[in-house]
């Protein structure tokens, strides 16, 4: 959490063996204005989906085992960018798994 501390950035690409760890590191920094754009493989994609309509994470993208769309990280990472200005709600903070 210190470097997030150090550095403030405005998205945050979180990329993790497991969804549940991603899940933990994420409820960690809920105190911080970020967006959170999510690797996820297509094992995890539904679960992952859910977890962005309950504002968990603000985006993901299915990475792995392979991306089918090469750009589609840049732009999740582009348009978090630039929502990044602007104000939103605090969601009800969900408990670590």
């Amino acid at each position: 959490m210190q470097e997030f501390e150090c550095h403030s950035p405005e998205v945050l690409v979180l990329a993790f063996e497991r969804l549940d760890k991603a899940q933990c590191y994420g409820l960690g920094l809920c105190r911080y204005p970020h967006r959170t754009v999510i690797l996820c493989s297509k094992d995890e994609v539904h679960a992952v989906f859910e977890l962005c309509k309950q504002a968990q994470f603000d985006d993901y993208v299915l990475y792995w085992p392979h991306s089918q769309d090469g750009s589609r990280l840049a732009m999740s990472v582009w348009n978090a960018g630039r929502q990044a200005s602007v104000p939103r709600a605090v969601p009800p903070q969900p408990t670590c798994p």
